[in-house]
């Protein structure tokens, strides 16, 4: 799982993961948040590609949870 450090006066430090995965220094992106949880949107990302990765997220929190097994998910992509 990525990491992230969060200071005082809004400042940020990503890990390794998530640079490499094109979160490049610097660079602008969108955050989608709630009370528990945010989504860091890549720039150019399109609403279509989000949501397929969100659900590829929230199979990963079923599989952890234990409410799906991992034949589950394979079958449903």
């Amino acid at each position: 799982m990525a990491k992230i450090r969060i200071y005082g006066g809004g400042m940020t430090r990503f890990s390794k993961e998530i640079i490499e995965a094109g979160f490049a220094p610097g660079t602008e992106a969108e955050i989608i948040k709630n009370a528990f949880s945010f989504t860091v949107v890549k720039p150019g990302a399109t609403l279509s590609q989000l949501e397929h990765n969100l659900e590829i997220q929230l199979d990963d929190i079923r599989l952890r949870l234990g409410k799906r097994k991992l034949r589950e998910v394979l079958r449903d992509d």
